[in-house]
């Protein structure tokens, strides 16, 4: 009997010694195997199927899309001018510009527990690890008139607080594909970010270059390609 496989998934149930598919007359691919797990049809859960996916609590490198995946990794740089506002925001060359800098723990916006997989189109905080806690990735004020006259709607910096204003800290992630298509994000998956200030807060996207001493600057936008892929985001695994 051919054994069914699905690609990035480990062994089978069927493949474990000591699961008898005559029991109570069950077939391979039917349901429930003695052993008290799926048989051959379904992945053994034991088996690290799911091990790529993205989890809440995760630390992830953000690396921007822009002209062929050189628009540099979301990082902190520099305090920030914003009201309420701790560390300006902008792109920089490697993931690791300075401890933390680049690193970025993913937590829900919506009450799901660390270890949880994140779905795509989830809400979600953006907790920069610079420092131990380099404040949480936030809309705060408006963009720069260049940046508006290319679709900007609001300038990026890191907040202390989790939500500093309605929406401000907030964002949906949404994968543009990631396999198998099964709901889930994971690393190396591409990414959009969406914040929620406002119900619209626009994509989170690369504009300009920075004046932080940065690579690129960040800001957000009414569109989620307003040019060669600035609002790609792809994630890696800190």
């Amino acid at each position: 009997m051919r054994r069914a496989t699905v690609r990035g998934c480990g062994r089978r149930l069927l493949d474990r010694p000591g699961v008898d598919h005559r029991h109570r007359g069950e077939a391979p691919g039917s349901g429930w195997s003695p052993a008290g797990g799926r048989d051959a049809g379904v992945p053994d859960p034991r088996s690290g199927c799911m091990a790529n996916e993205l989890k809440y609590g995760d630390k992830i490198h953000l690396q921007n899309g822009y002209a062929a995946w050189t628009g540099g990794y979301l990082d902190t740089n520099g305090h920030s001018a914003d009201v309420g506002g701790k560390y300006a925001v902008s792109t920089a060359d490697t993931a690791t510009r300075g401890v933390g800098t680049g690193t970025w723990e993913i937590l829900s916006a919506s009450g799901k527990a660390n270890g949880t997989p994140v779905e795509s189109g989830d809400l979600v905080y953006l907790r920069n690890l610079y420092g131990g806690d380099g404040g949480y990735l936030d809309t705060n004020g408006h963009a720069t008139a260049a940046q508006k006259s290319a679709g900007g709607k609001y300038n990026v910096s890191t907040s202390t607080s989790k939500d500093r204003a309605a929406g401000t800290g907030r964002w949906r992630i949404f994968a543009e594909t990631s396999a198998p298509t099964d709901g889930y994000v994971r690393k190396g998956d591409v990414v959009h970010l969406w914040n929620t200030y406002g119900d619209n807060g626009g994509f989170l996207e690369t504009n300009q270059h920075a004046t932080d001493g940065g690579k690129l600057d960040v800001d957000t936008n009414a569109y989620y390609n307003r040019s060669d892929n600035v609002a790609d985001w792809k994630i890696h695994q800190a």
